[in-house]
């Protein structure tokens, strides 16, 4: 870094009038080649890509919605009202939906007026730091880096971090060493709003900052004047006065908003921004000084980012999550340990924002120079330092942090064509002209390739040589392919219903579909649609997707859906018996990648169950039983889609399923072929069913009513019954006849078919009772002895194999006294039973 201001060969001072007309005519060209490439690529696209871009445009629409009629309240909630978000880019994008219209393209022209200030800017800082042609060459590098043109292209906060970062160097660059106090309020005005455009901002000028305060000489200064405080108390009064005022006329209208709100500093917001405007006031109040300059720059920034953080001071919770921990699960926890957290930024340049050609004819060459003049570290412009330092503050801090991405590196992207066009000065003159044209070609083609869909063939045969990424892509096709954008459509088909609004769950994650853009589309529309994301990790899984309506999945790649929405994915995919039964396909849409989405509608049972925690209640405890008694082979009927909607949301394991579709259900078309342990949940329709059930089937103790809700377990023989022996007599009451199986299975029923002769007038009771080798009771069916009897006994699936035995009680149903057998045993032993394991 040997360059100083008197050893360039054309210092900006120096040029002509025509000289800067000419760099200037320039100047816009390059702007306005980059703002009509921008433009064009995004009145081609329909099909956004990203997943944060449509939560940034939904925030744009609602700060519109309070921005529709402005007041003191308004103005506060739009400056507060996002409990994560800063807001400032989202304010920024309002005046463009004022002259274009409310739509996701009018919104992203924000982001193309920022990449004219970007160039310009970049220009700027060239200019006064090198020379003209430095400025110009930047400018023409920085608008041809493909990660630029991407964010200008759609609806993100880097391009204004980006513009904010330029704006806050040229401001230490030209406030000579906070000498001026315009420049340092101009640095301490993109430091506030920089803080309210994303949070990690203050990396990018955290070294360049320390710089000049450094070279000013501050903290010594400071030091000194805190020996000897000289306070100018009429100036103070007057600035005190001012903050009160001021902070009266901001707050106290929105006191009830922010107790609304439940902010956690409460009234104490009111104290706070005193205590920050009253030293602001009082510095821009006092004569011009470097140590005045810096705390009124300083302090500007605070206040104005105090703006958004003293009310959501709560955010710093997310923050540390996002900066250090696994940010829901979407990174891997912090750990300075681990080596490629200090090579994956050069990972993303080489592969996200260069690509291999251009890395390897622009990097090397470059920055070489740099390398050359360290030895004249000592007599580098200022420039440089602010330049270097950014850069070095910027890789340190990212380098600790969890959160990471291609997006980080776009401020530096003007720091990049700033070193590349300052050192390519280096070389003879007879080769500064070849590598120039070279370095532009070579990003003007992969800038080409970007912006239009004719350069696709070109694209695919040369690949590897380009950048690539999730943000790099032709407007109008692969990921971004007009036949993609099947929102509007499925929007349409779920109405905008009047009363209860629709519920609508999306399964599908992917760049170019997912839930952000459908809520886009319902805020600005203003549609009668509740949307849930079923593809995070708080996901409820099986019971979100029956508490909606409406449904989207997509077939193919759904590697973006979390657990268990994965597994939602792949059992409605592979055709769940119940969600066959409760939805109906409404249509497919074919996509460019070759797979299919397709909408689902439940037509019948509640749109949002969640409402209704009693009724949940009542269903978890049918659905919890009808889980622990389900077994392979076993037929679950469910009385009607209402009730399949209230027990399913609770995600049963039946694999096989009945349900009527006529009113009144035909039984015996639904249930003649059922065989096995048959599981009956009924509501309205119990009495019935369950009649209906006892004629053809046998039936069990097991029934369990919660709420309008019940179960009962019935069983169907898939065997014939044999005649067994039997071992127990009583006095007074004798079994003659018993027909059952000798063999049983976990799950299934033991159906019985008893005939007894004696005391069968109805005065004693028949404990019926299946017991295991312990002796314990795994079943139990009181029935009132007669002279035919006919139920069963349902096994649990848990039960492990082995010899059991089917056994019997006598009693008095009145007294409970039971009669014991010829033994003298209260339980007699009528014959044993062989439980097997079920074959897998």
């Amino acid at each position: 870094m040997v360059h100083t201001a008197q050893s360039l060969a054309y210092p900006s001072k120096l040029v002509t009038t025509r000289h800067k007309l000419g760099a200037y005519l320039t100047l816009l060209v390059i702007m306005l080649g980059n703002v009509a490439g921008s433009i064009y690529w995004i009145r081609r696209n329909v099909v956004p890509l990203g997943h944060d871009t449509a939560g940034h445009l939904e925030r744009t629409l609602d700060i519109a919605h309070l921005l529709a009629h402005p007041t003191w309240q308004t103005l506060f909630q739009t400056i507060t009202f996002h409990d994560l978000r800063p807001p400032i880019m989202y304010i920024f994008a309002q005046p463009f939906y004022w002259l274009f219209g409310y739509s996701a393209q009018s919104a992203t022209l924000a982001n193309v007026a920022l990449l004219a200030l970007i160039l310009w800017l970049t220009f700027e800082f060239g200019q006064r730091w090198a020379t003209v042609n430095v400025g110009l060459f930047a400018a023409l590098l920085a608008g041809l880096f493909p990660m630029l043109a991407a964010m200008s292209r759609l609806f993100y906060l880097d391009n204004l971090v980006a513009a904010l970062v330029l704006l806050n160097l040229l401001a230490l660059l030209r406030c000579e060493a906070f000498g001026r106090r315009g420049w340092s309020l101009v640095w301490g005005l993109s430091l506030g709003l920089g803080m309210l455009a994303k949070w990690p901002y203050p990396i990018h000028i955290l070294l360049p900052a320390l710089f000049v305060l450094w070279q000013a000489n501050f903290f010594p200064q400071q030091w000194q004047a805190s020996r000897k405080w000289q306070i100018d108390w009429r100036s103070l009064g007057l600035a005190l006065l001012l903050a009160v005022v001021l902070v009266a006329v901001w707050y106290l209208p929105n006191r009830a908003y922010a107790r609304q709100e439940a902010m956690i500093l409460g009234d104490a917001l009111a104290p706070i921004w005193v205590v920050l405007l009253t030293p602001l006031l009082y510095a821009l109040l006092r004569p011009t000084s470097r140590l005045t300059n810096v705390w009124a720059g300083g302090l500007l920034a605070v206040t104005i980012a105090s703006l958004w953080y003293a009310p959501r001071i709560d955010f710093m919770n997310y923050l540390a999550d996002a900066a250090f921990g696994s940010y829901g699960g979407n990174y891997q926890s912090a750990d300075p340990l681990r080596f490629y957290n200090y090579i994956r930024y050069w990972d993303y340049l080489r592969v996200n924002h260069l690509g291999l050609l251009a890395t390897v004819l622009l990097l090397p060459l470059g920055l070489w120079p740099w390398v050359a003049r360290w030895r004249g570290w000592r007599t580098a412009r200022l420039g440089s330092w602010l330049l270097w330092g950014s850069v070095l503050s910027t890789y340190l801090v990212l380098s600790f942090l969890s959160q990471d991405g291609e997006r980080n590196l776009v401020p530096m992207l003007p720091l990049l064509a700033l070193f590349l066009a300052d050192g390519l000065r280096d070389y003879p003159r007879r080769l500064v002209m070849p590598l120039a044209v070279v370095w532009v070609l070579v990003l003007a083609t992969q800038w080409t390739l970007y912006t239009f869909d004719g350069m696709e063939t070109l694209y695919k045969r040369t690949a590897v040589l380009w950048a690539s990424g999730e943000f790099l892509a032709r407007p109008a096709s692969g990921l971004t392919d007009p036949m993609n954008w099947i929102e509007p459509d499925v929007l349409q088909r779920i109405g905008n219903p009047k009363d209860e609004a629709a519920s609508f769950g999306v399964l599908v994650d992917s760049p170019e579909l997912h839930r952000g853009q459908f809520r886009y589309l319902i805020n600005k529309d203003k549609l009668n649609i509740d949307l849930m994301a079923l593809t995070e990790n708080d996901s409820r899984g099986w019971s979100d997707l029956l508490a909606n309506r409406w449904i989207l999945v997509k077939d193919g790649d759904n590697s973006h859906v979390k657990e268990p929405g994965a597994q939602v994915v792949q059992r409605v995919l592979r055709g769940d018996p119940l969600f066959r039964l409760l939805y109906k396909e409404v249509k497919r849409y074919p996509l460019s990648t070759g797979e299919t989405a397709y909408l689902y509608q439940r037509t019948e049972g509640p749109g949002h169950p969640y409402e209704y925690p009693v009724v949940l209640i009542a269903t978890s405890k049918i659905a919890e039983l009808a889980n622990q008694a389900w077994s392979k082979g076993a037929t679950l009927y469910l009385s009607n889609a209402d009730l399949a909607t209230w027990v399913g949301i609770h995600d049963l394991k039946a694999d096989q399923i009945v349900m009527p579709t006529t009113d009144p259900p035909a039984l015996n078309k639904l249930l003649d072929a059922a065989k096995g342990t048959i599981m009956a949940i009924t509501r309205y329709d119990t009495a019935p069913v369950q009649d209906y059930l006892r004629a053809t089937s046998y039936a069990t103790a097991q029934e369990t009513t919660s709420g309008e809700f019940t179960l009962a377990i019935f069983g169907r023989p898939t065997r014939p019954l044999q005649t067994l022996p039997i071992q127990s007599k009583w006095g007074g009451v004798q079994i003659i006849q018993l027909q059952t199986l000798a063999t049983l299975y976990p799950g299934e029923v033991l159906p019985v078919k008893m005939n007894a002769t004696g005391r069968v007038d109805g005065s004693l009771k028949l404990s019926a009772r299946l017991v295991n080798g312990a002796g314990q009771v795994v079943a139990q069916n009181d029935q009132t002895l007669r002279e035919q009897l006919s139920f069963g006994l349902f096994l649990p699936p848990d039960a492990p194999p082995g010899p059991y035995a089917l056994a019997a009680v006598l009693y008095d149903p009145a007294t409970l006294a039971p009669l014991k057998d010829r033994a003298g045993n209260d339980m007699a032993t009528i014959t044993p039973i062989d439980i097997q394991a079920r074959a897998q």
